[in-house]
């Protein structure tokens, strides 16, 4: 058994993952289906006069969260603090902004478009600045590290994407990657080259430093492979799979969520089912080695795990069948998405051993979408009519 030491507690991180403690896989029986906490607080966070829908994409430990609402039409980039909010604006070219990630330290990024769609920046609020990206169409921000560097999602042609990091100065750094999923404290970014005939067109995991040198990351032969996080112990965590050519396009099909570090590939194993893959949020990693993600189980469910110390951990679900996870905190909390017995889809907080039905106060649906160390959640609830409100919850 191989074992890493558990870096210190300290200030969390956006998009930042850390090296997992124990690299041996034990599966613990899966948890009961928990019933709602006693004391569930759900806040709609304000937005604009006239606003139809908003939407909550990201909280730092301070509690301040970012994202956007659509105001007659046109999406309106927002920072809300505890107590009511604050417009971050676009340019006049790109009018149409939204906040996708904030730091710690209280920076903020995101994406601007123009009126008609077709051109679009990277913004950056606090201070305020863009960021060109070369050759490419950027699409959005994916993940976004305390230092300021921000993993930006791009199409770089027909069908071809590409990774590409933007710098608080507003450089920028072309990774090579067909994919990025996240970006460490030092630059790293985790993600996949695109295939090529010779090896069957499965993809390639790899991760990029922020000098842009590549290091592809071992596959058994004739599989694929992705790598979703990274942490500052040189883990990095993904999956191993196959592709597929169905579509004509290769598409990734994961098989095993694992690790590699120290020169190894460690499957994490499954809940009784035959796949897992980790949470290609950014934040499927945190600072204290906790890996999320999903595993089919024995009777073919979907269920969200928490991977801890060398320990596959079932999350259960909201009484239905399915759940997924989309972050996690450095106290090991998890949040997400979970059908119910009645077949509605809730935002959860698993905490301690228990799932925490959030609800969906308002609507019929809701989604988590990220913690922070205090345990605030934030997302949104999804209404009748279809209309989204950015939601903060606070457990006690």
């Amino acid at each position: 058994m191989l074992l890493l030491r558990r870096p210190k507690r300290g200030p969390a991180r956006v998009g930042t993952g850390a090296a997992c403690a124990v690299l041996a896989v034990t599966l613990i029986a899966p948890a009961a289906t928990a019933v709602a906490a006693p004391t569930v607080t759900a806040t709609r966070l304000p937005v604009p006069a006239g606003a139809t829908s908003s939407e909550v994409s990201d909280i730092n430990n301070a509690g301040v969260a970012v994202g956007s609402a659509e105001v007659d039409g046109v999406s309106r980039a927002l920072r809300w603090p505890s107590t009511g909010y604050t417009e971050l604006p676009g340019t006049p070219d790109h009018p149409a902004a939204g906040a996708s990630r904030i730091t710690d330290a209280g920076q903020v990024v995101g994406s601007a478009s123009s009126a008609d769609l077709t051109s679009r920046v990277i913004l950056r609020w606090q201070p305020d600045g863009s960021c060109g990206v070369s050759g490419a169409f950027p699409l959005g921000v994916a993940d976004l590290n305390e230092r300021g560097d921000a993993l930006v999602t791009a199409v770089a042609g027909p069908r071809r994407f590409t990774a590409v990091v933007c710098h608080p100065d507003g450089s920028s750094t072309p990774t090579g990657l067909q994919s990025g999923y996240g970006i460490g404290a030092d630059g790293r970014v985790a993600g996949a080259f695109s295939g090529t005939v010779e090896n069957g067109f499965n993809h390639v995991p790899a991760v990029v430093s922020a000098d842009g040198t590549a290091t592809r990351l071992p596959v058994p032969a004739g599989q694929a492979g992705v790598a979703y996080d990274v942490g500052p112990l040189g883990a990095v965590v993904g999956a191993l799979g196959t592709t597929s050519l169905s579509t004509g396009v290769p598409v990734f099909v994961p098989r095993v969520a694992v690790i590699w570090v120290g020169g190894r590939t460690v499957e994490l194993g499954t809940l009784g089912g035959t796949t897992s893959r980790p949470a290609d949020t950014g934040r499927a990693v945190s600072r204290t080695g906790d890996v999320i993600g999903t595993s089919t189980t024995a009777t073919g469910e979907t269920h969200a795990f928490l991977w801890r110390a060398g320990r596959m951990i079932d999350l259960g679900t909201l009484g239905g069948t399915s759940s997924t996870p989309t972050a996690v905190n450095d106290r090991g909390q998890v949040v997400g998405y979970s059908t119910t017995r009645s077949g509605a889809q809730h935002a959860f907080l698993w905490s301690g051993g228990r799932m925490v039905d959030l609800g969906a106060p308002g609507g019929n649906t809701s989604l988590a979408r990220d913690v922070n160390n205090a345990g605030q959640v934030v997302g949104s609830v999804t209404t009748p009519g279809g209309q989204r409100h950015a939601v903060r919850w606070t457990v006690r």
